[in-house]
């Protein structure tokens, strides 16, 4: 402990004893004789310097330490993802349950593959083959659950065909998986014909029991690109989910509880000759609780693949923006969202449906491309080359780029909500390449079971 300073200030110091340091006053400053002015500076200066390095190391250490928005999911919904769940294969190179409850898989026969991220030995091909699971050992899923699986099925027509329905492939404990009836043509891409993903036994109070599924006949997925789908039981109702987006639901009116198909021998996939499964599964989840609409929303945004740059983009016809037609873009979208001022999220872009852009000197459609539930696009008049952004914008029913620069329409292709497309006085289209347009679109909505609507406006010659 430094010694008293002294109760009056002095010319001279006062005598002290020799073992102790002298300490005394000049004018406001008290001096010390520890160590001279030099030294003194530099510890000083390493002093601060060391306060400095542990302040960042604890920022660093709290920032590495503390959870992380991903895709757009906050960390609290990812916490919350964690409630209920009782077994979750990730498939990590091999078959344990991560949720931490030990629900480990038994692997038989599947093999390990890449993953829809290009990640090696991070999904499972069954190719006829299964995986045994425990969950029923220590979970009640018969008044509520959930069952979530990412699958790939590259060739519905590889499985056998049988009765009622002809084929079968099955995901999750024989009741998530695809159930496909005859009308599936041969060698279709699109979900056609595939009638139901969920199917479970329903227990009545009256001592019943019936199968029930929920029929998403008119849900557009590619069962042989990876897909996420996502079955719930919950305030006796059940629901199938489809990349996080609602495909069909079913009300129980008689109901007392439920159990899975394969009730005594839960497992992934299924082996032998009879319904084998021919898919690839990866990133299994099963709760013992209905998660909610936006909970399966989240979980999709969380785990899907993160979207790559198409191959055949041409970055040269892509300009940039004149400063109206950026200002005219910001504004359109922010009137559309109800947002004027802050900066606009990803749940803002979700909230535009519909864009009214004709004459607003636009030659890029890039900042367009994130808005993928627009339903109306209006971009008449303007100086578009380029329709690559509008890929992803699979919601899109009426397009207008009359009066553009527009040389090329595959962009379009897989946009086949469309119903009304306005391509007039767009003097480097020819009347085939529209022809083309038309019928290879209007080809894929009969494939998928929907009626063939579209409409297109040309004075292509």
């Amino acid at each position: 402990q430094d010694a008293p300073l002294p109760t009056q200030v002095s010319a001279a110091p006062a005598a002290t004893p020799a073992s102790t340091p002298t300490l005394y006053a000049k004018a406001s400053r008290v001096v010390s004789d520890w160590l001279p002015a030099t030294q003194r500076k530099k510890v000083l200066a390493y002093g601060i310097v060391a306060a400095v390095m542990a302040i960042l190391i604890g920022t660093a250490t709290w920032w590495m330490g503390s959870p992380k928005e991903i895709n757009g999911v906050s960390a609290a919904m990812q916490k919350q993802l964690e409630a209920g769940l009782v077994a979750y294969y990730p498939f990590n190179g091999n078959a344990k349950d991560e949720s931490g409850n030990g629900h480990d898989g038994n692997v038989k026969g599947a093999t390990l593959i890449a993953d829809r991220h290009g990640k090696e030995n991070s999904a499972y091909d069954f190719n006829k083959n299964e995986i045994a699971i425990p969950t029923t050992a220590s979970a009640d899923y018969s008044s509520a659950h959930t069952m979530s699986v990412w699958a790939k099925v590259a060739d519905i027509e590889r499985l056998p065909v049988r009765t009622s329905p002809p084929r079968i492939v099955y995901f999750v404990n024989g009741s998530l998986g695809l159930w496909i009836n005859g009308t599936r043509p041969k060698g279709a891409t699109s979900s056609e014909g595939i009638y139901t993903g969920y199917r479970i036994n329903i227990h009545s109070k009256s001592g019943q029991k019936r199968e029930v599924d929920i029929g998403i006949n008119k849900t557009k997925f590619n069962p042989s690109e990876w897909f996420m789908m996502t079955a719930s039981l919950g305030n006796k109702a059940m629901r199938l989910y489809i990349n996080g987006s609602l495909a069909g639901e079913t009300i129980l009116k008689d109901f007392e509880r439920a159990e899975f198909l394969f009730r005594s021998d839960n497992k992934i996939g299924t082996s032998g000759d009879y319904r084998p499964t021919y898919a690839q599964l990866d990133d299994i989840r099963i709760y013992n609780r209905a998660l909610s609409a936006e909970e399966i929303k989240a979980l999709y945004d969380l785990e899907k693949p993160i979207a790559k740059e198409t191959n055949n983009l041409q970055p040269s016809k892509l300009t940039t923006n004149s400063l109206r037609a950026k200002a005219a873009i910001e504004a359109e979208i922010r009137k559309r969202a109800n947002k004027p001022t802050g900066q606009l999220t990803k749940a803002d872009l979700e909230k535009v449906t519909r864009l009214e852009l004709e004459n607003k000197e636009i030659t890029d459609l890039t900042p367009l491309a994130s808005l993928v539930n627009l339903d109306i696009l209006l971009l008449g008049k303007n100086q578009i080359t380029d329709l690559t952004p509008l890929v992803s914008l699979e919601k899109l029913t009426q397009l207008d780029v009359n009066d553009n620069q527009i040389s090329d329409l595959s962009p379009l292709l897989n946009l086949t909500d469309l119903k009304f497309l306005w391509l007039r006085d767009n003097p480097q289209l020819t009347r085939v390449q529209v022809l083309k347009l038309n019928h290879t679109i209007e080809q894929k909505q009969k494939d998928m079971g929907f009626p063939t609507t579209l409409i297109v406006y040309t004075n292509s010659k």
